[in-house]
């Protein structure tokens, strides 16, 4: 018995199987579905039956695929399992069928039926071929965050077949209410790929792409798109237009069913065609980004901007306590009183208040005694206006103070060791290191954080004195102490991630150990990886020269600029007195600020060591069986199962029971898989909104510290056009804009994209690439000697990337909110680090 699509439609999905079902029930509805019929469950008609079947649909190829009954349902979707044939000859569809109804007792289907629900047998779905100019697959949900106001899209030219075997990943597009944007660009073309997909011999045909003469259904028609001719000549596959239709067929399919949607779609010359339809599987819970409290809450102010992946559990819950309680008293004991400042975790990401609450200022100004107010406007006022007075009044005392005490006692902690101690010594390490951490950060903030103030008064300066030949960032540029990365170097200060040491990235190639990696995604760090330290160092090998290079080459050019602000000013001696000493005072806390930062992760090593020293005695107490769970655990949960460890032979009481509850691995592996899906979502920048009566002045303040403010009040960079790898002799030309985000180090280059998650991935960087991340730290430095510019996620005009950027004299933007995502690795782009603009390379159509 063979059912036509129409007759399908009255039969039980028991008998049809859950496409076919599907598609028949979407055809009489008048969806698009190409024509064609159902071999039932169970049947067995003979090749004549079949050949009648297709001769009854006319002439032309045919798709032949399975259409089991357990398939496309929103617990399993059995998606890719079974045989399918595409472009078939009429007298090869009797043997298809054969083989995809035989492909259902292949091992790939037993393993997963044995995991998942029954497939209750298959039937076999025949339909008419479409000879698709693009086609492809939409989401009615984000199948990563599960935000269900967008529709994705991806798409590629011809057949979806190379969307579906991996071949390509295609071109991108979301769209939400009724607005497309186009969130990724189609792959670089690969030399000699073919313009379709090879597909499984059937007995004489071979794959080539589809016709088809109509829908079963209705029939819908977009835009005309490009044909699949010249692929690799093709840059875009849709338009606005075609995505906003495909979205629109979408969702009608989603509001049919009552559940988010997973479609394959196809366009034939202004056609669309519906090839499949079912509900999404394992979509998480919606997201939303709602503010852990009232106000504006940034995710890169201060410790944020250290933290590009969401944090662990034993770091929020502990680690990062403690260091706002060695913040705290840093404040204290330079300004009177400390003022919190309030942070939280959305989504596991972390995030902070760049103002403390207007309620807990007064209290803070009486506990000081008058001396908050006088310090405020030293620390956070002076140095934009006076840096050589900001140095005088304050912060050259302060300097003083944590280079001759803090930074001393910090070394002495750092260099202790963690074997052989009990578990209350590790525990009291770890806070005596975190508080150390934390006063450190103060200082930081408060010292070196004022060099980026003193930079904009040194741009104003030169501006409001029509200096235009030299740039302040450029003034600034390759100034001793930089460049070699210390051991004690983080991708993340959240002490689940390697040190430099570790990764083999450190100068000190002996301070390894437990080398950290990738994870089994290729972007999640591992600790205790073997295959880290080896792509670290092929990732700095050689970069020792092109550092020494490229800094000479600073040297020379700000040498240069120097001189030529000196003679502009030659005949002004008081204007000549006072850039000389603003210049002075820049330069000196531009080096106070690298030594600060370079210095703030000290105790990283030793904190690492303490956690997998505690880790190894939860694995000896029989709680967990890997040391790294440890870090998806909080302090509470740990301490508990510390006396039941010992040495492994060794009779403890308790350890027994404590294996028995077991307790800890579970958790702690329910928790990395949660974090593993937590850091693939596009974390805003800003949640919140700030109170009316201070958000006017604090949009201004924050605008003008990520780089926003006028034009002049920027620091410039030393970069110009045609001085990056890749860009020299090209015309400035404006490219269709992809990203915008806050100017960081001026100039302008052009190169290939290189996406990079983190140190694991160092190796991957090319000379001439553009640099994307989300954001840098200074395990990152190696990297800017080699790159031709950066753009990230996150940060300031204070940020790592932004400052390294403007020492090396490389066209930055960051606060591009979403650059990791939306660019791919190859993809050529402009990089206007003076206006803060991404553009495409060469400029689209």
């Amino acid at each position: 018995m063979i059912l036509s699509l129409a007759q399908a439609r009255a039969r039980e999905r028991a008998v049809t199987g859950g496409k076919a079902a599907s598609l028949a029930a979407l055809a009489a509805e008048g969806f698009p579905v190409p024509d064609g019929f159902v071999v039932p469950v169970g049947a067995d008609p003979s090749p004549e039956e079949i050949g009648r079947a297709v001769g009854e649909l006319g002439g032309g190829r045919f798709a032949v695929r399975s259409s089991a009954v357990a398939e496309d349902r929103a617990e399993a979707s059995y998606a890719g399992l079974y045989e399918t044939f595409l472009d078939v000859a009429p007298a090869d569809v009797a043997e298809a069928v054969r083989r995809c109804r035989a492909s259902a007792d292949a091992e790939r289907v037993r393993t997963y039926r044995t995991a998942g629900p029954a497939d209750g047998g298959v039937a076999v779905l025949v339909q008419r071929m479409v000879r698709a100019d693009a086609a492809g697959v939409a989401f009615t949900a984000d199948p990563v965050t599960g935000a269900r106001e967008k529709v994705v899209i991806t798409a590629v030219p011809g057949l979806g077949e190379a969307l579906v075997s991996g071949e390509s990943t295609g071109e991108e597009w979301t769209v939400r209410h009724g607005r497309a944007e186009r969130t990724r660009m189609m792959d670089p073309p690969r030399p000699g790929r073919a313009e379709g997909p090879a597909a499984p011999d059937t007995g004489g045909s071979a794959e080539t792409e589809p016709e088809a003469d109509g829908p079963a259904g209705g029939e819908e028609t977009v835009p005309g798109v490009r044909g699949n001719a010249g692929w690799e000549a093709v840059p875009e596959v849709l338009d606005a237009g075609q995505a906003v239709a495909l979205a629109g067929l979408a969702r009608r399919v989603e509001e049919r069913s009552g559940w988010p949607q997973d479609i394959e779609w196809a366009i034939l010359d202004g056609r669309l065609f519906l090839l499949q339809a079912r509900p999404m599987t394992a979509l998480p819970a919606p997201v939303a980004w709602h503010p852990p409290g009232p106000g504006l809450w940034l995710r890169n102010f201060r410790l944020g901007e250290w933290l590009p992946d969401p944090v662990t559990p034993l770091f929020a819950g502990w680690l990062l306590g403690r260091i706002d309680e060695g913040f705290g008293h840093g404040m204290r004991e330079t300004a009177g009183a400390a003022v919190p400042f309030a942070h939280g975790t959305v989504n596991g990401w972390y995030y902070s208040r760049p103002t403390p609450a207007p309620r807990d200022l007064p209290g803070a100004l009486l506990r000081s005694r008058g001396r908050l107010l006088p310090f405020m406007i030293g620390a956070l006022v002076r140095p934009g206006r006076d840096p050589a007075a900001a140095d005088r009044a304050l912060l050259g005392r302060l300097y003083l103070r944590w280079r001759g005490e803090l930074l001393p006692a910090y070394r002495e902690l750092a260099g202790r060791g963690a074997e052989g101690r009990s578990p209350e010594e590790l525990l009291r390490l770890v806070d005596d290191i975190g508080r150390t951490a934390g006063r450190h950060l103060w200082y930081l903030a408060v010292v070196g954080g004022a060099a980026w103030k003193m930079e904009a008064c040194l741009a104003r300066f030169m501006r409001a004195h029509r200096l235009r030949e030299a740039q302040a960032g450029l003034l600034l540029s390759g100034l001793p102490g930089g460049g070699t990365v210390p051991a004690h170097a983080v991708h993340s200060i959240d002490w689940y991630h390697p040190t430099a040491g570790e990764t083999g990235l450190a100068a000190d190639a002996g301070a390894r150990r437990d080398p950290a990696g990738a994870g089994d995604d290729g972007t999640s760090p591992a600790p205790g990886s073997e295959s880290a330290g080896a792509r670290g160092d092929a990732a700095v090998a050689g970069d020792g020269e092109a550092g020494r290079a490229r800094r000479r080459e600073l040297e020379e050019r700000r040498a240069g600029a120097e001189r030529a602000c000196r003679e502009a000013l030659a005949d002004r001696p008081r204007s000549l007195a006072a850039f000389t000493s603003m210049l002075e005072t820049a330069r000196r806390y531009a080096m106070i600020r690298e030594e600060q930062v370079r210095e703030l992760t000290l105790g990283w090593p030793l904190l690492r060591a303490c956690a997998h020293r505690l880790g190894e005695m939860l694995v000896a107490a029989g709680a967990t069986d890997d040391p790294a769970e440890v870090f998806f655990l909080t302090r509470q949960e740990i301490e508990p199962h510390l006396e039941a460890a010992g040495s492994p032979g060794e009779e403890v009481p308790g350890r027994e029971e404590a294996g028995r509850r077991g307790v800890l691995g579970v958790l702690a592996r329910e928790r990395r898989d949660e974090w593993e899906r937590l850091r693939r979502l596009a974390a805003p920048l800003v949640v919140g909104t700030p109170p009316p009566i201070i958000g006017g002045h604090l949009e201004r303040t924050l605008g003008l510290a990520r780089g926003g403010g006028r034009n002049g009040d920027r620091p410039e960079g030393g970069g110009r056009t045609g001085d990056r790898p890749g860009d020299a002799g090209r015309p400035a030309l404006a490219g269709r804009t992809l990203l915008t985000g806050q100017p960081a180090s001026a100039g302008r280059a052009t190169g290939p994209v290189r996406v990079v998650h983190g140190p694991w991935e160092f190796g991957r960087v090319r000379p001439g690439d553009v640099l994307v991340a989300r954001v840098t730290t200074p395990a990152w430095t190696p990297l800017f000697a080699r790159i031709a510019a950066v753009v990230t996620d996150g940060g300031t005009l204070a940020a790592h990337a932004s400052l390294i950027a403007r020492e090396y004299g490389v066209p930055a933007v960051v606060a591009t909110g979403e650059a990791t995502v939306r660019l791919r690795d190859g993809r050529a782009v402009t990089v206007d680090g003076t206006r803060g603009v991404v553009t495409a390379h060469p400029p689209g159509p």
